[in-house]
Formats: C-alpha cells, structure tokens, sequence
C-alpha cells in the first residue's frame, strides 16, 4: 500500500514540480528507516484502512485516463487518472472531504464524499463541453457571406437562437440523442432546413446556405384566347418573388399580332401589363397559334396566344318575288352560298296563308330548293301580298308573294233531323260556309202553330257561322207524334232538315229522391213538377203522424211547386224514424211515393245540484257548456253511445260522470249529478279561554266540540251550532302539557293524555297519566300510563283504551271499564309510537318513520308498513277499509288498504302536512279528507269514490282544484255535518269553516 502511495504521489509531484531539498545521505537512511517501521507498524496492526478509490468516465460509459483528481479536507492529496482510468487516495484520516476532477475540454466535476470507518469508491462522469448541442454558421449561398441576425429553431421545438455578427449560431440547451430539424429564417431569404442528429455526449454541427429570394417571372394567365370575334386583349406580367423584375419579349414575325411595348418592369406589389392586338383582315378561315417569347436574367419563358378566323358565308336568293295568282298552290325558290363556311339560314313568313318546306337548313356549295304552298281555304275572296324573310349567318334577303282568292261559298248544316221529343221545347242548327266568298241563305217556313224559327234568312262566310232557333209549343196539342221538313236554300246549295216533336200525358216529378232528415235538422224541403203541357190537380198524404205537409194539395202548370216537410220527434224513440209520402191526381197515369228518413238521437239532460242542500246549481259547467238557471244541462241529439266528462263548480268539488246512451228507451236522458260543497271561511272562535291550543274532537252526538290547551293545560267545550265556548275544565292537578284528547263514541267520554306530571322523587322513573272526563266535564278520573303519552286510540266493543307512550317506548292497554292498565304493547326493535287509530281490530300506530300494525286481539305486533315518508298523524275511513296516514316529509297523503295491509296509492297534497282528519260525505258511500298542511297554512280537501271490485276495494278520490287558505300555523282539525274547524295554535284561535 505505501508503495503505491508513493507511486501516485511521485507521478503527482512530476506534473506538479516542487522544488526539492538538499539532503545528505544520512538523512536519507533516517528517513528510510523510519518509513520502514512505521510501515511494519502498520502492516502488523488490525486497524483498517481508509482510503477514497474509483474511476474516470466519459458519458459514453468509456474510461477516462490523464484526469486531474483532488480531495481537499482533513488531508490534501491530488493524482492523476492511470490508462484504465482509475485513482486511489489510501491511508487517510477519517472525516468530509471535497474532491474535484478536471480535464481538459470536459466540465469540471466536484462533490463531498465522507470517509468514516471504511473505504469510500465513487465513479466520477465527466461531460464535455457543449456536449449533446447544435451550432454552426450561417453563410449566403450566393456570395458566401456571413449572416447575422438569423434565426433558428429545432424540430422537434427547444429553443430559439440567432446568429451572431460571424454568422455563428449554439443552442446551448443540452439535447436528448435524438434526429433534429434545424430551420432557419432572415429576412431576404428563403426558409431553409437542415437534418441533424445528435448523439449521446457529442456535439453536433450543422452550417446552413441561405439562398437569397430573387424575382419570378409569371403570368396572369396560362394562354390568352381571341376566340373568333376578340381584337385587343391584356396580360398581366408579374412578379412572384422579390425585388424588381425587367423582361423583354421578342417582336412576332406574323404580320397580324401586334404588341404594345416589349419591354418592362414588375415589382411583387405593381405587376406590368402588356396590350396585344391581332388584324385577321385577309386571314383564311382557321385557328392561328404562336408564342410570345419572354425573357428575364437570362432565362426564356413561353407564353401561347391563339387566334381564331370564322368563315364568312353570303347569301343569295332567287327568284325574289312571287306570285301565285288564283290557282297556283305552290312555287320553289333557290337559296344560294356566294361565300365561305357554310350558310345557316331559316324562313319566316308573317301571314299564315303561306308555308315554307323545309323552313331552315344550311347551304355550302350547292344551292338549295325550298317549295312554297299556299292555303285558300280560310280567306276572304281578294288580293294578298306578304314579304318572307330568309336570315342568315350570311345576311338577309326578302322574297316578295302575292296571291288571288276567288269567292266559292258551299252551304252547310250541322244535322238533317231534329227531334224535340216529349219535353224539349229549345234546339238550334248551325250553318257554316265550307267554301269562300259570302253565302247568302233563306228558310222556307211552312204554315204550323206548333214550330217556331228564327232568324228565317242570313248571311254566312268562314269565319261566322249562322244559328237557327227552333222552338215548339206543346200547350193545347193533342198526345201524338208531330213532324214537319223545313227547307235552307242558299247560292251554295239548298238543305232539307226534318223536325219532329212527341205529345204525351203530364208526369209526377220530384227533385230528390228520398227525404232524409238527420239529426239536427226539422224540415226539408221538395220540389214537385209537372212533365206535360196540361195542369195537375195533386193531393199529399203522410204514413206518419209525426210529418206534417204544407201545402198538402194544390195545382201544378208550369211552374213548379216547393213542399214543405217538417217533424215532431217528441214521440219517436232514439233510432231511425221511416214514412212515406203518396202524391195522387186524376190527371195522370200513376200515383208518387216518396220515401222519408228521420234520424232520432237522444239528448242527455245533466242536473246539477248542491249535494248538501239539494238546490240546482247555475253557474255549473260540463264539456264546455253552462248550466241553466235551474241547473240543466243539455246535450241535444248526439249521437255517441257514451258520454263521459267532468262538471265543475265555483265553490264545489269536481264532479266525474259517464251515462251510456247506447240502450236508451227514450229520448230525453236525465241524470242528477250532485257537487260536494267547498268549505268558506265563516268566523273564528277566540277567547281567554283558548291558550295556545293543540288539538280538537267532537263528540260522538255532534254537538260539542272539545279543544285541549298546552299552555294551560285545558280542555273548553264548545257548543257547534253557536260556535261559542260554554265551558272550561282545568286539567293541571292531573297533569301538564295535554297532547291528545279522544271522545268515547258508546259513553260520549272525553280521554285526554297528559304528557308530563310532576315527579314524586327526582331522579326516579316517571309514569305520566290520562284524564276521563264526562261530556259535561264536571270532573276527572286520573289512570297512571307511561312516560309522556301523545297518542290514543280508542276500541268501543272491548271499552278498551290505548295510549301511545313515547318515552316508554310502550303503547299501554287500559281497560276503561276496570279503570286501570291491564297491558302493554311493545313496538318492534324498540320504536317510538305517536299517533295511533284503531279499524277492524288492528291498532295502527306511528313507530318512528313506519307504521306498525298490532293484533288487539294477541296484543302482538304483526306488521310494519314501509311505504310512509315522516308520517305525522293518520286516520281511518268510516268503512275501516283504509288507513290514510299523513306524509310531512314527502308532501302527501298514503292511502294503507286494511285487507291486505299495504299501501296502494299516495297523493299530493300542500307544503308540510300535520294532521288529517275524515267524515261521512255528503254522497253515499264517500268521505270527505281534510288535510292540514303547515307550510304553506292551507287545507287539502279530498272526496272519496269507491268500486267494489273483488277480492278488495280500488280506492279513488276527487282532489280540490285549489287548497282552502287558513291563517298562520293550523295544526288540529275537526269535521262535523256542516263545520270544519281548523286550530291555529300560535294564535291561539280556532277558525270555522262552512258548507
């Protein structure tokens, strides 16, 4: 080890002279001796060495040799790295110690090592400078210059650099290995991209050639086309590129271009123009092409102009006039091309009575024939000329025709027979003149009563025919067959026409088949004619007594007769109603039946009445129809088979009703549809007596009412036909705070449960009590129940009472006749009871946030119903088949069907519902439901309507339309016959509603 040390320490002084002391020999043998006993000292000794050893190496993994290391602490040593990259600094003191590494082009590396009871070894990496970069210069392609100012950025992006006054550019940020896109952008020059890649620990260098941007040359235009009819066109010279740019163009050697100027400048901004001119006077018919040569520094761009030369055809026509006298039909005429290209031409002529074959072609070199015909037919006898006109591509020319017309006329009548028959008293002949000129005719008129003609005599030509009127007069003829021959003459030939006529006896004639009066309709009517020429004496009879005729008998000539039917459906029946009308006269060969149809519908007559006072209602409404004064409805002959829909009320529940009108035995339907009334505000009661009320009950009779005090701890009696309070009993010796009072519907007893009594002993159990009282509360009985009852329910077979005890958790059994507490009822895993109410033997009770159903008669729990949301209070309906339980967190009303004991419906009511409360209602077999909602100080009201559909009851009901406003905070709620009571507690009022 000392010799190494001693190796490393001579190899470090020869790099770093130091000057060397003058020792004698003896001094050397001291100090040889003296190294040899410290090393056996140390060689025989079992302390361990300390020493700091490692390697050199570059970023490529490779070893570094000729590096300069040196620690400095509690020792300072330095050495340099051997060939295979290695140092050892042995034998050194313990503690911190900074060692440095350097070596020429690399960065200097430096780092604390601390050396405590064992060797330290650390491999030392060294980077180079500017290690994993790009740089490089910038030079001009052209002129090899140095570009400053430049900027350059990588792909994928690192940084962005510029070049300096030398044109050098480094990005100093150090790269990841990787392929690299070096772009470069100046102004003047074009974007250039340069791919480099750089490899791990290595620089890399990449010098770009900018090109300058120089001048494009380019047009505004591919080619320039003068088509066959363009003399003087532009092109547009411009510039694509930079700077300014003068072109030349070379003169055309054809004698029919012409330029503007031959020579310009163009600039990115200011693009040159250059006028082209071409002359194709004496040019053949063709396309010409050339290029104009365009040149710019030196280089050559072609531009292509194309020319093109149409023909030139002329036309030529003969013989330029023609005429066809009075018998010629037809004549040609030549049309010939006198020039170049072929000829296009077409003939029109302004008078029809000529026609050109073929009316246009085209012509080149040899002439063509076209044949001209004429047409008399249609013209006046007299002289025409016309103008044709031949256009063309090669001018125009007129051919000049005449024609002569002759008078020829040619008589002409529509039939040679006319037959009036039995009843036709008008028909007419037509004459027409099939040849020219005028045509003068005449009728012989023969000596008869019955026929008449008119006109006699006329004139006729081509154009305008003549009408003859035939008339025939059958009034005091005989029943036979009439003919006569009347004869037309005329300078065109003469026309026999034969007319006969037929006389037979009057008819009978109505104007509609059968009558059919429909539903809505009380009379039609017929017209009744005569066909014949004498006069009818007629006479109608009805089958029915239920049509009635007018005019019922009458005369018919020749004016028709209108009949009046009209119908009494009061005796018929819904259906169809059949008669038959019989018209008879002696004047003809058969009697007229005609048969009549009357629709009969019913008509459904709603009466609306108040369903408590038994009085129509007027201001009723149903399917968009108001009642009368005494509350009627009508429906007037409908014809459906059932009518369904709802009657409505200010003041009144909705009303639903369905009649089926498919059966109906007569025609008036009458049905009573009676309207549950809406309770109105109708005073309050209030009074020192009432001290912040809570609950109220009637009696069993319906006389009094019962009303507890919390704060007083009270129960008034008021009388409900007064609505006065006539008696007030005080419950505090009993106890405090009552929460719930109950009335006995056999003995008329009023129960109330005090909530707290005051303790005997604190801090021992507390049972609370129930008060008994007679109707006239005069004095009380005290029973001992559990810890604060809130709830009672009451069984008038069993005369037992049941009283829900919250902080028991119980729910006592009193047997009311024995005056004590016989039982308990403990609710499922220990709940808490409220409000009970007892139907059918089952006593459903308020548990928490269920109800629990428990059998009176096993005194057990049998069920817990779920489908309740904070249920508050509940009630039962008279006929104990429902529960209806009070939702304060879901805004509702559960309906609990007591069969099968599960909720079968939930409707929406108002804002925070406490109470509920139900009576008998003014229909049969209904309840009327009162719910009381405190969030919003409103009352739902609810009617009932039931069906009895096997195996249990579908329950519905009539919700009101709008919810009955009370004041502030109602909580208890009381119906009898004809009062709602509604108990505001904060007030300390009770509010009275009337029906």
């Amino acid at each position: 080890m000392n010799n190494i040390l001693d190796i490393n320490l001579a190899t470090t002084l020869s790099n770093y002279p130091i000057k060397q002391p003058h020792w004698s020999v003896k001094t050397w043998i001291i100090l040889f001796v003296f190294s040899l006993y410290l090393s056996l000292t140390i060689g025989c000794s079992e302390k361990i060495e300390l020493k700091i050893e490692g390697k050199i190496l570059a970023e490529n993994g490779q070893t570094l040799s000729g590096a300069r290391v040196v620690i400095s602490g509690p020792e300072n040593h330095a050495m340099i790295s051997g060939s295979n990259g290695k140092f050892l600094f042995g034998d050194i003191v313990a503690g911190s110690y900074q060692i440095t590494v350097t070596k020429p082009d690399y960065q200097a590396y430096i780092n604390q090592i601390t050396v405590i009871d064992t060797a330290s070894t650390t491999n030392v990496i060294l980077e180079k400078q500017n290690s994993q970069t790009i740089f490089g210069i910038v030079t001009n392609q052209d002129n090899q210059q140095l570009l400053s100012n430049v900027k350059l950025t990588t792909i994928p992006p690192t940084s962005e650099v510029i070049s300096d006054s030398d044109g050098n550019y480094r990005f100093y940020q150090k790269l990841q290995p990787a392929s690299y896109v070096v772009r470069a952008e100046a102004e003047g020059f074009e974007i250039t991209q340069l791919d480099v890649v750089v490899r791990l620990g290595e620089p890399a260098r990449a010098d770009i050639l900018l090109p300058p941007l120089k001048p494009v040359l380019a047009f505004s235009k591919t080619s320039l086309d003068f088509g066959t009819d363009k003399d003087n066109l532009k092109l547009t010279i411009k510039n694509e590129g930079k700077g300014s740019l003068n072109w030349t163009v070379d003169r055309p050697k054809e004698p029919w271009i012409k330029l503007g100027k031959l020579k310009g400048t163009a600039k990115p901004e200011m693009p040159d123009t250059i006028s082209i001119e071409v002359k194709r006077d004496e040019l053949e018919p063709k396309a010409y092409q050339l290029d104009l040569t365009f040149t710019h520094n030196g280089s050559i761009k072609r531009f292509p102009i194309t020319v093109n030369v149409k023909p030139k055809p002329a036309l030529f026509v003969s013989p330029e006039k023609l005429d066809f006298g009075s018998d010629q039909q037809s004549l040609t005429i030549s049309i010939e091309n006198r020039g170049t290209g072929p000829l296009e031409w077409t003939i029109t002529s302004p008078e029809k009575w000529i026609r050109a074959e073929p009316t246009s072609g085209q012509t080149r070199q040899t002439s063509t024939l076209v044949k001209l015909t004429v047409d008399r037919q249609e013209m006046r006898p007299g002289d025409y000329q016309q103008q044709l006109t031949v256009v063309s591509n090669g001018g125009q020319m007129d051919v000049g025709a005449s024609i002569r017309v002759n008078a020829n006329p040619r008589l002409h009548v529509n039939t040679k027979a006319l037959d009036f028959g039995n009843s036709t008293k008008n028909l007419s002949l037509t004459i027409r003149n099939l040849g020219t000129g005028q045509l003068d005719w005449q009728i012989s008129v023969p000596e008869t009563e019955w026929l008449k003609i008119v006109p006699q005599n006329g004139i006729s030509n081509r154009q305008i025919s003549s009408v003859i009127n035939l008339n025939v007069v059958r009034i005091g003829l005989a029943a036979k067959q009439y003919r006569q021959v009347i004869t037309i003459t005329s300078g065109g030939g003469d026309w026999p026409v034969e007319v006969s006529m037929l006389v037979d006896r009057p008819t009978l004639l109505v104007n509609k088949p059968k009558l059919s009066l429909m539903a809505k309709e009380k009379q039609q009517s017929f017209q009744l004619s005569r066909q014949g020429f004498s006069n009818v004496d007629f006479e109608i009879y009805s089958s029915q007594k239920w049509l009635q005729i007018e005019p019922q008998r009458g005369q018919l000539n020749d004016q028709s007769i209108m009949i009046q039917v009209k119908v009494d459906r009061s005796p018929l029946p819904p259906g169809n109603g059949q008669a038959v009308l019989t018209i008879e006269s002696n004047q003809i060969d058969k009697r007229l039946e005609l048969a009549v149809m009357v629709e009969v519908l019913p008509t459904l007559e709603l009466k609306v009445i108040d369903a408590k006072t038994r009085r129509p209602i007027s201001q009723a409404k149903a399917l968009s129809r108001e009642a009368q004064v005494d509350g009627r409805i009508q429906f007037k002959d409908t014809d459906l088979d059932m009518i369904s829909g709802l009657v409505s009320a200010e003041g009144y529940l909705n009303q639903s009703f369905s009649v089926s009108l498919r059966s109906a035995k007569n025609r008036l339907v009458e049905e009573i549809i009676p309207l549950t009334p809406i309770p109105q505000p109708a005073g309050r009661i209030q009074g020192r007596e009432l001290d912040l009320p809570t609950e109220i009950i009637s009696s069993s009779d319906g006389i009094f009412a019962y009303v507890i005090n919390s704060e007083s701890s009270t129960v008034n009696q008021i009388t409900i036909s007064s609505n006065e309070i006539v008696k007030t009993f005080d419950l505090s010796s009993d106890g405090r705070n009552p929460k719930d009072l109950i009335a006995h519907p056999l003995t008329g007893q009023v129960i109330v449960a005090n909530s707290f009594v005051k303790p005997v002993k604190l801090g021992t159990p507390q049972n609370d009590t129930i008060s008994i009282m007679p109707e006239l509360l005069d004095r009380s009985v005290v029973l001992t129940v559990g810890n604060h009852p809130v709830g009672l329910a009451i069984d008038p077979i069993t005369n037992r009472l049941y009283v829900a005890n919250q902080s028991s958790r119980t729910i006592s059994v009193v047997d009311l006749g024995q005056r004590k507490e016989i039982g308990l009822l403990i609710p499922l895993r220990s709940g808490i009871p409220n409000r009970m109410v007892l139907t059918n033997g089952y006593l459903y009770a308020i548990v928490g946030e269920k109800i629990e159903i428990f059998d009176t008669r096993s005194n057990r729990s049998v069920k817990s119903i779920n489908g309740v949301f904070g249920p508050l209070d509940l009630a039962a309906s008279s006929n104990q088949k429902f529960v209806y339980v009070v939702n304060n967190k879901r805004n509702s009303l559960s309906i609990i069907d007591t069969i099968n004991q599960v909720v079968i419906k939930e409707i929406p009511v108002g804002s925070s519902p406490v109470r509920v409360a139900v009576s008998k209602g003014f229909h049969p077999n209904r309840d009327l439901i009162f719910v009381v909602n405190q969030g919003d100080s409103t009352v739902t009201m609810l009617e009932t309507r039931a069906n009895e559909v096997s195996p249990f009851e579908v329950w519905q009901a009539e919700v009101a339309a709008e919810p009955i406003k009370v004041g502030f905070m109602p909580l208890g709620v009381c119906v009898t016959t004809d009062k709602v009571y509604i108990v505001r507690k904060e007030d300390s009022v009770i509010e009275v509603l009337e029906f």
